[in-house]
């Protein structure tokens, strides 16, 4: 196998990567919310405003992986840090070192523009996720957890609905 080859997304990139979001939807089960069109991801990841990062991973010509983040603000530290989107590796290049790669690139960037630190959820279903993230030594908190509030119940929350 050729060696990984991490770099920076491109828009020609745009359908490998729409492919692979859709994977990663499929894979952890929320293929049913999937509303992300290539025209969404292309004006987000390569629009103006750009609203996240996107590092691919490639194997030769293949896209094996990829990663996206985007800026967030830690009030608890006063400083900015960078969320970690998404980290997939497609299930052929898996245990190849990539997923290591993708987020050993993302850790660069961190430190580059100032960042202490890079945090990011996981289904505590995924445990060769969770695996993998400890043994970077990753520190999970383990009395967090993440919710998101969407839709109808977003609308009622924000007085919409009334």
């Amino acid at each position: 196998m050729k060696e990984p080859v991490i770099r920076a997304a491109r828009p020609s990139d745009a359908d490998s990567l729409f492919a692979m979001v859709r994977a990663l939807a499929k894979h952890d089960g929320s293929l049913a919310d999937f509303t992300l069109t290539r025209q969404k991801l292309k004006t987000a990841l390569f629009g103006r405003p750009r609203l996240a990062s996107c590092a691919i991973a490639e194997v030769g010509d293949a896209s094996a992986g990829f990663a996206t983040w985007n800026p967030a603000f830690s009030s608890l530290h006063g400083v900015r840090v960078i969320f970690l989107e998404d980290l997939y590796v497609r299930p052929r290049y898996r245990r190849r070192g990539i997923g290591r790669l993708l987020l050993k690139h993302v850790a660069g960037r961190a430190i580059a523009e100032g960042c202490p630190s890079v945090l990011w959820g996981v289904k505590t279903s995924n445990t060769k996720a969770v695996s993998f993230y400890k043994s970077l030594c990753a520190k999970q908190y383990l009395d967090s957890c993440y919710f998101v509030l969407t839709g109808k119940p977003l609308a009622a929350v924000a007085g919409e609905g009334d």
